[in-house]
């Protein structure tokens, strides 16, 4: 009897929890889908997730890419993570992720899919599921069929072993790195390890500690890049040295000279020396390996010719007796629950564009089939906008969708490596240059949004945020709780001007709490009661948006951010990256420049325009921040809690600079008295963000501490009420 279709065709199914499905699920809810989300372990992390059958991570797993390559640029890494953080950091990282966004809602844990197939011609997917794991009865593993309007695969494809196929056979104990989890299996036994990814040098060099005596065994010489170059993680340099656009010989040249400079020469040491340039395979980053070669704790070997009972021959002729052969020899991609002619499959793997896209199915995309030189998470975020923008213009703008078709047909087969030619392969088939592919993913977004009337290009490209990412700083953050929390209230995020701290939000957050709200301050580094002010000068405004994403991803869920003055500037760069559920700007410095700021001081005190450019910073005088009635007490106290402000963003407030469209609703304030933001320059905010501004007569530019503060609030909450409502 044929199993009965559940109709899901105005939802969109995603295959798998992990680093890809997480985010191909918070971005499609973010463009307006619903999903289901099928997950087979009883956890999110995927690979990252040790406890999961097909985890490959092991006990001493960390990051090999640093932060900024891998964070999600929407949700960051905590601060107090190392450079590198353990695979259980990263774990409860994905944890925080999906808290954060409220994919619990929508994972289905314990749940394998079976089967994908088209129904009507490709407008559909049935997808069949049925419960993990070993079934305790008979009607407990009975199959579901839901049709879906779209299928995103986001399984990951390094859990598939490729086991290599010597001649002859061997005694001794076998294993591949994918049931490799610690140490112990090791101990005192004569262990070879065969090959040379960053897997095989790991487990390498944990043999080196614990074996009593440990082989590696490759196919050819390699550079090996240590974790740090020049103080900096390696990466951070690297990326450094993309964004200059230096020609490839001559990037190559560099990065072999410097490798060459940190390691010497590593034949001397019996390493061989590499058959190509470096980024022609893929990197291997690895510390320790050199280090215990050139102790004697690891003998490199050729490949193998044969096994040989209890030992192995390689190609040198030379043979040595083991207990225990480990297979680094990587992975097989694997899409046990779609045929293969789903995925345009080429050989012995799927071939789409940008290994995402498929070239006729406009509703089949895989999310994570790469191999990148750097992080992974990052590029997927990207990927799964790339996805989530083109089913939003099947429905609302066709000539976009039309556009991204055009573009996948015209650079359908077109490389993904930057330039680089790879060594053949399979490791390769999916190795791609994330700065080129970050690039390209970039070009076909804006290509999307150039088809679309008004739309701003969307800018993926962030390389000196990525090579110089902010100091972590220990920061302040006032939370006042609702008196009686009302459900279904997100947290409110204030964000302090020029000069303040989370203490000029007082009266403010007293009365949202008593309206149940509950909300949060924070003071930016450098002011009140947060870290940095003894390096106050150096900072600048990413350094204050970075703070404020920390903030954000601290939180339970996506707050609404009020931001005030300067604060109001960074609560704009924030809502260009991130989707709050509203965003709130009080006399907020405009979005695209600060020169009607730099005139309304000019008109007042000449001398202090000039004061940040020889670095000082701007006096918080009576006539820029209150009217001539507020009382004595009141601007006493705030000139007393000021902390000097850095010049270098005093300067950014004034330059010339890109302005982006917030992803939420933004309510416009300002004050008719105010000395900083004039209530024209507040409209003109107003305009950008597509609604009307609000002007308060009779107050001045610190619409927080003036003595009418409570009505502002009030018209925020209110409004806030009702957007929220829809």
């Amino acid at each position: 009897m044929a199993t009965a279709v559940t109709d899901r065709t105005d939802t969109y199914c995603v295959i798998g929890a992990g680093s890809s499905g997480l985010t191909a699920a918070k971005n499609l809810r973010e463009f307006g889908f619903a999903v289901d989300v099928y997950e087979r372990e009883d956890d999110v992390g995927g690979n990252w997730n040790i406890a999961a059958e097909n985890s490959r991570v092991y006990a001493s797993t960390h990051l090999i890419s640093s932060k900024p390559f891998t964070e999600y640029p929407d949700f960051p890494m905590p601060d107090h993570f190392p450079d590198y953080p353990h695979h259980a950091q990263i774990h409860e990282y994905f944890r925080a992720y999906m808290r954060h966004f409220g994919l619990d809602d929508v994972i289905q844990f314990s749940t394998e899919v079976t089967s994908c197939e088209p129904v009507d011609g490709g407008r559909f997917w049935d997808v069949t599921v049925r419960p993990a794991g070993k079934p305790k009865s008979k009607n407990e593993r009975k199959e579901q069929t839901y049709r879906y309007a779209g299928l995103v695969i986001a399984n990951g494809h390094n859990w598939f072993p490729k086991i290599p196929d010597y001649p002859g056979e061997f005694t001794g104990e076998v294993m591949h790195s994918a049931a490799y989890k610690d140490a112990a299996v090791l101990r005192d036994k004569r262990v070879l390890v065969v090959g040379a990814g960053n897997t095989g040098c790991d487990i390498a060099v944990e043999s080196a500690q614990n074996a009593k005596s440990t082989m590696h065994s490759t196919r050819r010489g390699y550079w090996y890049s240590p974790k740090y170059s020049y103080g900096k993680p390696s990466d951070q340099v690297y990326d450094l040295m993309l964004s200059l656009k230096l020609p490839k010989p001559v990037l190559q040249s560099v990065m072999e000279r410097t490798l060459k400079m940190a390691l010497g020469d590593i034949t001397r040491v019996g390493l061989r020396a590499p058959d190509h340039h470096i980024l022609e395979t893929h990197p291997i980053v690895n510390s320790q390996l050199v280090y215990y070669v050139g102790h004697g704790e690891i003998a490199p070997k050729p490949d193998i010719e044969r096994l040989d009972g209890d030992g192995v021959i390689f190609t040198d002729g030379t043979r040595e007796p083991v207990d225990l052969i480990v297979w680094c020899t990587g992975y097989l991609v694997n899409f046990p629950f779609i045929d293969h002619q789903h995925l345009n499959w080429d050989g012995d793997h799927p071939k789409l564009f940008k290994n995402v896209f498929h070239p006729t199915y406009d509703n089949l995309f895989v999310i994570g089939l790469i191999q990148p030189d750097s992080g992974q998470f990052k590029l997927v975020h990207w990927q799964s906008v790339a996805v989530a923008q083109f089913l939003q213009a099947q429905r609302r703008t066709p000539a976009a969708a039309d556009a991204l078709r055009r573009y996948r047909d015209d650079h359908f087969s077109e490389p993904l490596s930057g330039g680089v030619h790879y060594k053949e392969s399979t490791r390769h088939y999916f190795e791609i240059s994330h700065y080129a592919y970050l690039e390209g993913i970039e070009e076909l977004l804006q290509t999307m949004d150039a088809a679309e009337a008004d739309a701003v290009p969307t800018k993926v490209m962030e390389p000196l945020r990525w090579a110089f990412p902010s100091v972590p700083i220990e920061l302040e953050v006032v939370t006042r709780e609702a008196d009686q929390p009302v459900a279904e209230r997100p947290p409110l995020l204030f964000v302090h001007g020029i000069e303040h701290g989370a203490w000029c939000w007082r009266n403010w957050m007293e009365a949202a709490a008593e309206r149940g709200w509950t909300s949060h301050a924070v003071s930016l580094r450098g002011h009140a009661g947060s870290g940095g002010r003894e390096d106050f000068r150096k900072w600048l405004l990413r350094d204050y948006e970075h703070d404020v994403m920390q903030t954000i991803a601290s939180l339970p869920e996506p707050p609404v951010l009020i931001g005030h003055s300067m604060g109001g500037l960074v609560v704009q760069r924030v809502l260009a990256r991130y989707a709050a559920r509203a965003g709130v700007l009080v006399a907020s410095v405009p979005p695209r420049h600060g020169l009607d700021v730099m005139a309304e001081i000019l008109k007042r005190h000449p001398q202090d325009a000039l004061k940040p450019m020889m670095g000082g910073w701007l006096p918080p005088r009576r006539e820029y921040l209150f009217t001539e009635d507020t009382a004595e007490e009141i601007v006493r106290l705030t000139e007393a809690a000021c902390d000097p402000e850095s010049w270098k963003v005093q300067l950014e407030l004034i330059a010339p600079r890109a302005a982006r469209p917030s992803k939420a609703p933004v309510l416009v304030l300002g004050a008719e008295k105010d000395g900083l933001i004039a209530p024209a320059t507040v409209c003109r905010t107003a305009k950008f963000y597509g609604t009307k501004a609000h002007i308060y007569r009779g107050m001045g530019h610190d619409m927080m501490l003036d003595t009418h503060w409570r009505a502002p609030l009030d018209l925020t909450l209110d409004w806030l009420e009702k957007t929220l409502s829809v």
